[in-house]
């Protein structure tokens, strides 16, 4: 998680969101590893935002998560979400960046911070930053250089 912190320079000013958030470990992560007072996780399932909330009970972070629930292809309800974000996360399937990929582009083009995991993401083009963890490959989209390197 503290890769991810660093990457996106989470400050406690953000907006965090998860798009496809699952059990919650990565809001949760991101929550508990940084300052950040509101972090949002996107997910399909009512048994994985069931989990997810536990998580961030269990955790102490509940009072700055919320989860929710929606799908990908409902830009309505995305898209208010994306427009509030600063920071964003994502470890999906190419077929799902593709369908996020407007929506995405859009808010990288407004200034939010994008990281994928192990994925590109369509039309937008080089990363901005890149680094190998043990997770797998972060790639950081947005307008700015980002942190400086010895903030890893």
């Amino acid at each position: 998680m503290q890769s991810i912190v660093a990457l996106l320079d989470i400050t406690r000013d953000d907006v965090f969101v998860d798009l496809g958030s699952g059990d919650g470990r990565v809001v949760v992560g991101v929550s508990s590893h940084s300052e950040v007072t509101r972090a949002i996780g996107v997910e399909i399932s009512s048994l994985a935002i069931e989990a997810a909330e536990t998580r961030a009970h269990d955790a102490g972070v509940a009072s700055r998560v919320s989860f929710v629930q929606g799908s990908f292809a409902d830009t309505v309800f995305l898209r208010p979400l994306l427009e509030e974000a600063t920071c964003i996360y994502c470890y999906l399937m190419q077929e799902n960046l593709e369908l996020l990929s407007p929506l995405l582009q859009e808010a990288v083009s407004r200034g939010a911070r994008l990281v994928s995991l192990e994925h590109d993401i369509p039309d937008l083009g080089q990363p901005t930053r890149e680094r190998q963890e043990a997770e797998g490959r972060l790639l950081l989209y947005s307008l700015c250089a980002g942190p400086t390197p010895d903030k890893y």
